[in-house]
């Protein structure tokens, strides 16, 4: 069978590019001919005058010597992002925007969607976005089925509700990530869907550890550091001063911002087959990542 899956893969997030990969995988192994829809979520429609203002003087500020190490060190993830993705990702033909994939969709039998947030009111509101995610291109013959979605909240306003509550009807099978979406569903739909995990967690360690390529700079010693936005500093400097009494005192993290300013040197880029290696081989992790927990189990 052909699927074309729409998914967050373009994140340059090492969850949301492994979730792709373990549900792009996981189909695959069961017999399906499986591709990632290579969809432009970042399109805007061409910036007028006073846009294009606003972007050139923000390309131009922040011009300092930490500025300038910190878009270097973005470009560097980037490109080990992008790396990934062309060489694990089965990707279909780039799609600029929703006209373009409305207009002349993958030949595919099912569309999946999910997981991750890909219903989550913050991420969706653009219309480009949300008939993407919603599955709102292709033929009436096509079967459209939602794979461990995730709305990202507890309730959902009046105006999202009536947005797409019609493009939810059209699916054939609705599974969600969390148990409070299930009455969301019904609510909109009808529908009774199901809870299921994460689609990283379809396939076996051994598969992730195959995966795993070894990051060069790693020691044998080390604690792994991955955390996201709103770890506030004096806790992580209380966390490395434990580490050090405990006798640790190597700190890895792939993302500086997350360290004291004193700790940039620290910091790794791995590419995500190397961030699995950094998790697999470290004395511990410390991590407030979904995904960061997930494999580190």
């Amino acid at each position: 069978m052909r699927i074309g899956i729409v998914t967050f893969y373009h994140a340059d997030n090492y969850g949301a590019v492994l979730q792709a990969y373990a549900l792009q995988e996981y189909l695959r192994q069961a017999g399906h001919l499986v591709k990632i829809i290579r969809y432009n979520f970042d399109y805007q429609p061409p910036a007028g005058l006073p846009r294009r203002f606003r972007r050139w003087v923000a390309e131009r500020s922040g011009r300092s010597l930490l500025a300038t190490y910190l878009k270097w060190q973005h470009f560097r993830k980037r490109s080990r992002f992008r790396s990934f993705r062309e060489q694990c990702l089965n990707l279909s033909a780039p799609y600029e925007n929703i006209d373009e994939l409305a207009g002349s969709p993958p030949d595919c039998e099912v569309y999946v969607c999910g997981s991750d947030q890909v219903w989550n009111p913050d991420y969706v509101s653009r219309p480009n976005v949300r008939r993407a995610c919603f599955l709102d291109f292709g033929g009436p013959s096509v079967t459209r089925i939602a794979y461990s979605a995730s709305f990202g909240r507890d309730a959902l306003y009046q105006s999202y509700r009536e947005q797409n509550a019609p493009l939810l009807r059209r699916f054939f099978k609705i599974s969600v990530r969390e148990a409070s979406a299930v009455p969301l569903v019904h609510q909109l739909t009808g529908q009774e869907a199901v809870c299921l995990p994460d689609p990283a967690l379809l396939l076996e360690r051994a598969a992730y550890e195959k995966l795993a390529v070894a990051y060069p700079a790693s020691t044998r010693d080390y604690v792994f550091f991955y955390g996201l936005s709103g770890i506030p500093v004096p806790e992580i400097i209380g966390l490395q001063r434990r580490l050090r009494q405990a006798g640790r005192r190597q700190i890895l993290s792939p993302f500086p911002l997350c360290l004291p300013w004193s700790d940039f040197a620290r910091s790794v880029y791995p590419e995500p087959r190397q961030w699995l290696y950094l998790i697999g081989h470290a004395a511990a992790v410390v991590t407030n990542s979904f995904h960061g927990t997930l494999f580190s189990i």
